[in-house]
Formats: C-alpha cells, sequence, structure tokens
C-alpha cells in the first residue's frame, strides 16, 4: 500500500509541475536571460539604452523569481499534503513511509518513470 501511495503523490507531483505551468515559465526566463545577454553585447545601443533595457530585464527576472518561488510551493505542497492526509487516515505508517522512500528500487524506478513521462510529453 504504501508504493502506491507513494506512486500517487508522484503522479500528483508531476500533475502540479504540468498545472501550474512551470516549464513554460522557466522556458521564458531562459529566453530573456539570453535577450538581456544579446543587448548587452549589442554594438548598435548605447549604453544608456542598454542600460534601460537590462534595468527591464532585470524587473521582470525578479518577479519570475517570485513566480517561480510560488510555484514551487504549490508543486512540493501537493504531494505532501496527499502523504499527509494518507498518514492521519491510517491508510500509511510513518515508517513504511520512511521504508518506501529509502528503497533504491522505488528510486530508481520512480526516476525512470518521472523521466520518461517528461520525454515523452516534450
Amino acid at each position: 500500500m504504501a508504493y502506491a501511495i507513494l506512486l500517487i503523490a508522484l503522479a500528483l507531483f508531476m500533475a502540479a509541475i504540468h498545472f501550474t505551468g512551470m516549464v513554460s515559465r522557466v522556458k521564458a526566463v531562459i529566453v530573456t536571460t539570453h535577450e538581456t545577454l544579446g543587448i548587452m553585447r549589442s554594438t548598435e545601443l548605447d549604453d544608456e539604452q542598454k542600460e534601460a533595457a537590462v534595468q527591464k530585464a532585470a524587473i521582470a527576472m525578479m518577479l519570475s523569481f517570485v513566480t517561480i518561488l510560488l510555484r514551487v510551493i504549490v508543486i512540493c505542497a501537493v504531494p505532501t499534503v496527499f502523504v499527509y492526509i494518507c498518514l492521519g487516515a491510517g491508510l500509511l505508517t510513518a515508517d513504511a513511509l520512511y521504508a518506501g522512500l529509502a528503497n533504491w528500487y522505488f528510486i530508481v524506478i520512480t526516476s525512470v518513470i518521472a523521466l520518461a513521462v517528461l520525454f515523452v510529453k516534450q
């Protein structure tokens, strides 16, 4: 039963990543970073134009940091709350939880499953 609950928690974690739009948000940050580097290297812009563009990008990056942080909190909270509910309902014991999380077979198999799902979705 512990492994089934942990697999459901993994599915909830991955669903939370999808529904919060985390991947697209991080990709947008990477694009902003590349664009900003291009602006800084530009020979067509003067220093004032570069400074204005970099300041605008810096504000966008700070806002992105906050939104990514909030998304990480939600993503981590979803499976955690589920596991705590299962613990509280008596469907799972703490010993079984720790044993499942420390099992190398479980770690490897769930990691492969998670990576496979991420690669298939792209």
